[in-house]
């Protein structure tokens, strides 16, 4: 039998630009002022992290649309750029007769203020602003009780406000496999109850 190999899917680069986002742009984009072998270096070690975070994404994107088959419609659109840390897909009623689109959804890996180190998947209705949104994540949060709101979640701000059913923290040990895994299975078991919820919230 042959042995399963494990392949790492973080570098210490990606964590490293994930807890100090803020400081790396600023340095790449010239407002802070560094030696320049430190800005070479920084710029070296954010494009590393950036492949890196592709790679992931790119993976992580089959095993959303796999934890998510049969439940409805996603439209992924393209794939994540690479200087992109998160990816979007729209989430479309199976039954409609015409593709009507219900809400959306995010796998992101967090930076800066936005929870470093940490693998994110949330999810928003297409319609109903706030009080949707709101409501929405109460009757989820009811269901599943590590589903909640990103601002009581994380303390994110309002602007970023939406519905948070996947939280991973990454280290050095983090595998592909395992990742994979685990966002599948909670994507499948988040969105069997989210989905009747976005479709009575964006009805035909």
């Amino acid at each position: 039998m042959l042995k399963k190999v494990f392949v790492p899917a973080v570098c210490r680069e990606l964590l490293f630009v994930s807890e100090h986002d803020d400081a790396v742009v600023a340095i790449e984009e010239g407002l802070l002022s560094v030696e320049p072998h430190i800005k070479e270096l920084t710029t070296r070690v954010g494009e590393r992290a950036d492949a890196a975070v592709f790679e992931l994404l790119k993976k992580l994107k089959d095993r959303v649309t796999a934890g998510t088959k049969g439940i409805f419609q996603l439209d992924w659109g393209r794939n994540p750029r690479r200087e992109s840390w998160s990816m979007e897909g729209d989430i479309y009623s199976k039954s409609a007769k015409r593709k009507r689109r219900i809400g959306s959804l995010e796998v992101m890996i967090g930076s800066g203020e936005l929870s470093p180190k940490k693998l994110v998947g949330s999810a928003w209705p297409a319609k109903g602003g706030r009080e949707a949104l709101r409501g929405f994540a109460e009757r989820c949060h009811q269901k599943m009780s590590s589903v909640d709101l990103a601002t009581k979640k994380y303390g994110w701000p309002r602007s970023q406000e939406c519905v948070i059913w996947f939280d991973k923290t990454l280290t050095l040990k983090s595998q592909f496999e395992e990742l994979g895994d685990a966002i599948e299975k909670q994507a499948r078991q988040f969105f069997k109850i989210a989905y009747p919820l976005l479709t009575k919230i964006a009805p035909d």
